[in-house]
């Protein structure tokens, strides 16, 4: 029964508003989520949720339960406008830390990340003690350079990345199509969102043929989401065609379910 209450408690509090909004404080699930500060126990974290208080700006706390947690599994940052110092000295943490915690999920939407940041996440998902089997940078910026690295660890399999969400990430078709030939020889990578980048119809064949290439590989990708307004008919009908060849593989146009669409059923206008 105490159980179910604190079960009940902590929907409860997850689903509320105000346990969103955390004034600089950081939330932990220790039994289920509840709020701790400077108190907290550290190993018995599991799970943060941070948001900045723009008067206070504290994100040295993560990087404290990092150093201290043995058993942190989720680490959320969204939407806080971090700078690429701040992010570097967090992915740095992790990195540092990744043969003691558990972390499995990193989410960073709309933060920025530099190259010494980019590098220790790079580092972190092919470290042989790694768990980590989700990433999420929506929003946030990848330069060419930053889509290599991550490329260069998607090719060599030797990671338990499983999600990688890279939608908003402003990548060129050299960024794009750097991840994309990086996955042809997937085996380990199941879901990529790969949308609303600054590729051309380069970028989106790219990822058509990767996605082809697939048909070949036992495992890899199941779910691909490739949208952008600036992709023309010669990429669209490549997705189509890939989308077509692929069944193991849905290959969508948009990530929510309520409005996207496969591009299985895509055929060029001059065929209409």
């Amino acid at each position: 029964t105490i159980k179910l209450q604190l079960k009940i408690t902590c929907l409860v509090l997850l689903l509320s508003s105000s346990f969103r909004v955390t004034n600089c404080k950081l939330h932990a699930n220790v039994c289920g989520k509840e709020e701790f500060d400077a108190g907290g126990k550290l190993d018995e974290c599991t799970a943060i949720y941070f948001r900045f208080d723009p008067l206070n700006n504290d994100l040295s706390r993560v990087v404290d339960i990092l150093k201290g947690s043995t058993s942190l599994q989720t680490i959320s940052l969204r939407d806080n406008a971090i700078t690429s110092k701040e992010g570097d000295s967090v992915m740095v943490a992790i990195l540092n830390s990744i043969s003691v915690n558990s972390v499995i999920e990193i989410v960073y939407r709309e933060n920025s990340l530099g190259d010494p940041g980019f590098l220790a996440l790079a580092s972190s998902l092919s470290h042989e003690s790694s768990k980590i089997a989700r990433v999420d940078l929506r929003g946030t910026a990848v330069s060419d350079e930053q889509a290599h690295m991550l490329a260069k660890v998607l090719a060599g399999n030797k990671h338990s990345l499983k999600e990688l969400n890279l939608e908003a990430c402003k990548m060129t078709d050299d960024g794009v199509g750097a991840i994309a030939q990086a996955l042809h020889g997937n085996s380990i990578l199941e879901e990529l969102n790969i949308s609303f980048n600054l590729n051309t119809d380069v970028g989106g064949i790219a990822v058509a043929q990767a996605v082809e290439a697939q048909v070949s590989v036992s495992g890899g990708l199941r779910i691909v989401t490739m949208k952008w307004h600036g992709m023309r008919e010669d990429a669209m009908e490549a997705l189509g065609n890939a989308a077509r060849t692929n069944s193991k593989c849905a290959l969508y146009d948009g990530r929510k379910k309520q409005t996207q669409s496969s591009w299985r059923s895509y055929t060029r206008k001059s065929e209409l």
